[in-house]
């Protein structure tokens, strides 16, 4: 090197890259070393089937669907029970107002005298 460019702003300015350069290399080599490698395979997948079509779910997710599933299969079951309590419920109601109404034509034959 020359006494001129020795001292030079743009001599320093290239070491200074090159220092910059060293110590992202050494970061990025310790970072890499350091970590641990991922797994980067697919979880593993379970086959369901629902209403003749198949589907392949997560295993992670199966028992998220499961519980979602029965849930909707409570409710539905709930509902299913209060729409036949309440045609229970009419249909018990017009046979009693049927018997209720033919109670004195039945009371007048039960207890009259022959």
């Amino acid at each position: 090197m020359t006494p001129a460019t020795q001292g030079s702003p743009k001599g320093t300015r290239i070491g200074a890259e090159a220092l910059l350069v060293a110590v992202v290399a050494a970061v990025l080599v310790f970072a890499v070393i350091r970590v641990p490698p991922q797994q980067w395979m697919p979880a593993p997948r379970v086959p369901v089937t629902l209403a003749g079509e198949h589907y392949r779910v997560p295993a992670g997710e199966l028992a998220r669907l499961e519980t979602f599933s029965l849930q909707r299969f409570d409710e539905g079951r709930a509902a299913a029970r209060a729409v036949v309590a309440d045609e229970i419920g009419r249909q018990l109601d017009a046979t009693f107002a049927d018997a209720e109404s033919r109670l004195p034509e039945f009371a007048d034959w039960y207890y009259s005298l022959r």
